[in-house]
């Protein structure tokens, strides 16, 4: 899409800026702009498959055949929303403690300052 289609126009509503569209997911120049928070994650899958493959045995130092125990695909699917929401979470959160934190060093009697 162009950069063009992809803008979220403000608008206002009620005093309040809203955006007509979410096309950058809540999220504009790295500032939340009020508007629910929309995000894609891509995960790798998990490297087990069902078929026999060549490795290493790290106690022995043989290279030996690892036979699969089983395909654990569907058990990391209901469980990777969880991981990824607590993450989003947690960089808010750190977000907002590094901000408070700057914000602590402005007001107080800061002797850099002076």
């Amino acid at each position: 899409m162009k950069g063009s289609e992809s803008n979220d126009h403000p608008y206002l509503e009620n005093g309040k800026v809203r955006f007509k569209t979410n096309h950058a997911g809540g999220f504009l120049g790295g500032m939340s702009t009020g508007e629910d928070l929309v995000m894609r994650i891509a995960v790798k899958a998990t490297p087990t498959v069902s078929v026999e493959q060549p490795s290493i045995n790290m106690k022995t130092m043989k290279e030996e055949p690892l036979s699969p125990i089983t395909r654990r695909d569907p058990t990391l699917l209901g469980r990777i929303y969880v991981v990824a929401e607590a993450m989003v979470r947690c960089a808010i959160v750190d977000a907002l403690m590094m901000d408070r934190a700057y914000q602590g060093m402005y007001y107080e009697k800061n002797p850099w300052r002076e």
